[in-house]
């Protein structure tokens, strides 16, 4: 049997996930197409149902001909645990849980954690809708990256979260589009 690998696409659908739903977006090249779609299909962060969920990504995908696009998922919500740290903190760790972190500053960082069963819902959904899962990140870093971050010193919670105030679905996808890791 012969199977074909799909051309390298130079899309990328950005899932917004919050507590009750989503909203969806696309990169394509290195503009962003900003057309944005709110199902309700999760509750706080779980999917509630992944075959409609697969066919509304599905639909979306082929509405911009974008059938092979890449996929990142961004969390915002309650499951979401966010903190500030520096050198003299000591990360308190949960089980189960999995922990993405970046140098804000020379001696702070930004972590991130979501639960595992919640990592492993979006995973399974990027393969049952055979596209290529190239990040889970949360809103807040995802905004982070739609400013001039190299003007802000960040040392709380809070001025992390008042930084990224004014996030919007149009923000989130542009910060991942201007994160060069992602493109």
């Amino acid at each position: 049997m012969i199977s074909f690998i799909p051309p390298l696409s130079r899309n990328t659908v950005g899932v917004i996930v919050n507590k009750e739903a989503i909203s969806m977006g696309l990169v394509h090249e290195h503009s962003v197409i900003q057309t944005w779609d709110h199902h309700f299909m999760v509750h706080n962060l779980i999917i509630l149902n992944a075959t409609r969920m697969q066919k509304h990504i599905t639909a979306f995908l082929a509405q911009h001909n974008a059938h092979h696009a890449r996929i990142i998922f961004v969390f915002a919500g309650d499951q979401v645990h966010e903190s500030i740290e520096t050198p003299s903190d000591k990360p308190k760790l949960l089980d189960n849980y999995s922990y993405d972190t970046i140098q804000l500053s020379a001696d702070t960082w930004y972590t991130a954690s979501l639960h595992k069963s919640i990592i492993f819902q979006y995973q399974l959904l990027a393969h049952m809708l055979q596209l290529q899962l190239v990040a889970i990140t949360t809103a807040h870093l995802a905004h982070y990256y739609s400013l001039s971050h190299n003007e802000h010193s960040i040392k709380t919670l809070e001025e992390f979260h008042h930084c990224c105030a004014h996030a919007t679905p149009q923000t989130i996808i542009q910060g991942l589009h201007r994160y060069e890791k992602f493109f």
